[in-house]
């Protein structure tokens, strides 16, 4: 059952690598404005919204395990481009944010359904608010973790991002060795007999 905590730490800890620091980037080193950045935050927002309903609907359909190593999967390409980005256009940087957004917003749903699943329901709740720890644990100490490893170079840009994109990718992939142990340990409860 703790390794579900790990699951959900790891999850939300390589996306935490990089969120905290995208607006700067955007800024100090795509040149983007400050007007801008609502735009991009507001489309980024919109495929978080539009993406959740349709991972939910893949979660019931093929199992939460599964739509969470096709997002884990899947989100190494935004982080790495996103990351190792050093001019774009608005609608070049939109696009790629909009990507991140989807991806990295959704993989809460399928990580939340399965250890959820994995925890009798008398205990689900107490559960749950563990995991909610871990998750804000996990976003604070990667914050302050890719802090130490970016630096504000001339002129506001970020310097050190890439490195930190190749760590999220790294944490990723820890992620879905995570999430394979996780899937080969756990059963799903059974009520108990009357």
């Amino acid at each position: 059952v703790a390794l579900g905590w790990v699951l959900t730490f790891f999850v939300v800890f390589a996306s935490f690598l990089l969120i905290p620091y995208l607006g700067t980037f955007m800024v100090g080193n795509l040149g983007l404005g400050l007007t801008d950045l609502s735009w991009v935050y507001l489309a980024g927002g919109l495929a978080s919204l539009s993406s959740a309903r349709g991972v939910g609907r893949l979660v019931d359909r093929l199992g939460p395990a599964r739509v969470l190593g096709g997002l884990l999967a899947g989100t190494a390409v935004p982080f790495l481009v996103f990351t190792h980005l050093s001019s774009a256009s608005l609608p070049g940087v939109m696009a790629v944010f909009v990507l991140f957004m989807g991806l990295t917003s959704s993989r809460v749903i399928p990580t939340v359904a399965l250890v959820a699943s994995r925890v009798p329901p008398a205990l689900r709740g107490r559960y749950l608010a563990v995991n909610m720890a871990a998750s804000d644990g996990a976003s604070g100490l990667a914050a302050w973790a890719s802090g130490l490893l970016i630096a504000e170079g001339p002129g506001g840009a970020l310097v050190g991002l890439g490195l930190v994109g190749w760590l999220a990718v790294g944490v990723t992939a820890a992620t879905t060795g995570v999430l394979w142990r996780f899937s080969q340990r756990a059963e799903v409860p059974r009520a108990a007999p009357a």
